[in-house]
């Protein structure tokens, strides 16, 4: 436990020192404005492209200040997210008291990041592997960047992290309180960042492995003993109804960070301005699905709009390795840099 206090502690000095001498990123001019009205007015007309869990976690200490939001202004009127933004920090209010106290949440989350790190590693390999691990984890130059910022990075990499291990878990030994901890975690994952719908072949992979293993998996029912599944047939009704709870719980987390609000916005104008056709799918295929999910009602409707908008307009980035630019990236990116 010395360990994991003291990687933590460091993790969270080195954050919060810096985090004070940093000006608003180009991401956080939307997302802390974002993240308050979400809170307050319960309308994401702004920044409906990443999903609002990080941003409603990072603007909470905003409610307890005195915080200026003017909803009679053109920018909020007409969606102009960046230009709204740019009033609310900095013509509104004091940018640095808001993005202070926003930024601190997202540095609670690596910290949990640290720990959950440190847990997992504990478990598996010892106490000296783990503390290795926490401090590679809260010292490693993306964690200390993008965990004292107002970006949903750190916050996908927790929930996706926790989604993996606690379902992993679940395919070892059924039982409800881990399916219920996969099923919050994957729940916070999709209301955090859209990218990650890569936990649906991720999850699906590790259930099938669970049912060809031959490693034991066992059933642990409340009232009764554990038991041991040893026929492919019961490996699989578990990992199907397994993977139907976290789905569900999954959809449970997504609505309840819309507030359990469907449309983008109450406001009947705003809401009719969003063009669905510009972020619906050009394909025979994609586009009719589409408008039967959107129809169905089954996600909340600025969920649907902003994964649209998300899969339509993804593009390549430019990137940077050894003094060469590249649009298609390289596929030694990682091992170098890190």
């Amino acid at each position: 436990m010395v360990f994991v206090v003291a990687g933590v502690a460091v993790y969270v000095a080195l954050a919060v020192s810096s985090l004070r001498t940093q000006s608003a990123t180009f991401d956080e001019g939307s997302h802390l404005p974002a993240g308050y009205t979400y809170l307050k007015l319960g309308d994401h007309r702004l920044n409906p492209e990443h999903p609002p869990l990080v941003k409603t976690l990072a603007a909470l200490p905003l409610l307890f200040m005195d915080v200026t939001m003017k909803t009679d202004d053109e920018a909020w009127a007409l969606r102009r997210q960046w230009e709204f933004g740019k009033r609310f920090l900095y013509r509104w209010n004091d940018a640095d008291r808001l993005l202070f106290w926003g930024r601190l949440p997202i540095v609670a989350l690596g910290g949990l990041l640290g720990v959950s790190v440190f847990l997992w590693a504990r478990h598996r390999y010892g106490v000296r592997v783990a503390t290795l691990a926490l401090f590679l984890c809260v010292l490693s130059p993306d964690v200390l960047a993008h965990g004292q910022l107002v970006t949903t990075d750190v916050g996908i990499a927790l929930f996706m992290f926790l989604s993996v291990l606690a379902f992993d878990a679940a395919s070892r030994r059924v039982s409800p309180g881990r399916v219920i901890l996969a099923g919050l975690a994957a729940g916070a994952a999709f209301a955090t960042k859209f990218s990650a719908v890569l936990l649906l072949p991720i999850l699906a992979s590790l259930a099938l492995v669970a049912v060809f293993t031959p490693e034991p998996v066992a059933l642990a029912l409340p009232g009764r003993p554990p038991r041991d599944m040893s026929s492919r047939g019961a490996r699989l009704a578990a990992m199907a109804v397994t993977l139907a709870v976290v789905g569900l719980l999954s959809l449970l987390i997504v609505w309840a960070s819309y507030g359990f609000r469907s449309r983008l916005s109450p406001d009947p104008t705003v809401e009719a301005a969003f063009e669905w056709s510009r972020v619906e799918p050009d394909s025979a295929l994609q586009g009719p699905v589409a408008r039967l999910v959107r129809a169905s009602g089954v996600l909340p409707e600025a969920f649907v709009f902003g994964f649209l908008r998300f899969f339509k307009h993804s593009e390549p980035r430019p990137a940077f390795l050894l003094g060469r630019v590249s649009n298609e990236g390289w596929w030694y990116f990682f091992p170098v840099t890190f």
